[in-house]
């Protein structure tokens, strides 16, 4: 069957599992370009290239109003902590295995969930504290050996970059009830060029020749990843999406292994599905609230 005649929620599925995996492969890209760059210079010539694909693929689309915007200082502050996060997780990524910050990244969502309620003044009730509770734990348990092991303050990196994402995600709900996906992305990326390019002109370096390729690989899978995980959303709730995500786990896992050797600790992987079961349950949380906020709305009407 031509993808084109799937329905829209398996199209969705399968961007959203070819985003992930795009994604994992930057982050492998980018452990590999962190052997001749650090990771500042690595934002910088990911968001250049990414920029440059990007500028063809609205020319493409003949997309002339993309860069059209009333909401210039959000789309600042979300691009410097988005930027900051990407750097922790480059550094991350070079610092420790894979699978171990990948499985540390999925505890953004309980930091969402607690900025919401700080933030946002959303309600969150009991279940999902709960819930958030439970996926600390299994943070912990991953957190714990490799405090006690090599890797010691690594591991509070990915928690920084959790934490930035988390910010992140509240800046998007924000952004995404007036402003076009591309043209967020198109700041997104403008402005980490600006900020990395800042760093570039006093500590930074032009790409080492065995970098070159490597680097462009790290801003083609940047670039393709977000055009799929935005077509992904248009076509499916968040929610369906959501437990896909943790498929990047075992790329993770899979790419750590057969490029570096890098086997997960049995406490990774208890750590790991304690964070995507409670991840699970705070998603089933939301998207059942919703649809009693949705009932109530049509019994009003």
């Amino acid at each position: 069957m031509p993808i084109k005649a799937l329905p829209d929620h398996i199209k969705a599925i399968i961007m959203s599992i070819g985003a992930g995996f795009l994604i994992i492969s930057m982050n492998a890209f980018a452990k590999k370009a962190a052997e001749y760059h650090d990771p500042i210079e690595i934002v910088f010539y990911r968001g250049l290239v990414a920029m440059i694909l990007l500028l063809i693929y609205v020319a493409y689309k003949k997309r002339t109003d993309f860069y059209k915007t009333t909401r210039m200082k959000s789309h600042f502050g979300r691009a410097f902590i988005g930027n900051c996060g990407v750097i922790a997780v480059f550094w991350s990524y070079k610092l420790l295995p894979m699978a171990d910050v990948t499985a540390l990244l999925f505890s953004s969502p309980f930091i969402v969930t607690v900025l919401s309620a700080l933030i946002l003044k959303e309600k969150v009730g009991i279940y999902r504290w709960l819930a958030i509770l439970i996926g600390f734990i299994g943070v912990v348990m991953i957190v714990g050996p490799s405090l006690s092991g090599l890797h010691g303050y690594a591991v509070f990196v990915p928690l920084l970059a959790s934490l930035c994402m988390g910010f992140v995600a509240i800046f998007l709900r924000d952004l995404g009830k007036t402003e076009d996906s591309i043209t967020t992305v198109f700041y997104f990326l403008l402005f980490g060029v600006l900020y990395s390019g800042v760093y570039m002109v006093f500590k930074g370096s032009f790409p080492a020749p065995d970098a070159m390729g490597i680097l462009f690989c790290v801003g083609l899978a940047a670039f393709v990843q977000l055009i799929l995980k935005t077509e992904a959303y248009r076509l499916a709730e968040a929610s369906m999406l959501s437990p896909y995500t943790y498929i990047m786990l075992i790329w993770a896992a899979l790419i750590g292994w057969i490029f570096w050797g890098d086997v997960p600790d049995i406490w990774v992987w208890i750590g790991a599905s304690v964070i995507i079961v409670s991840n699970l349950f705070i998603t089933w949380r939301e998207q059942k609230n919703k649809q009693k906020k949705d009932a109530a709305i049509e019994v009003q009407i």
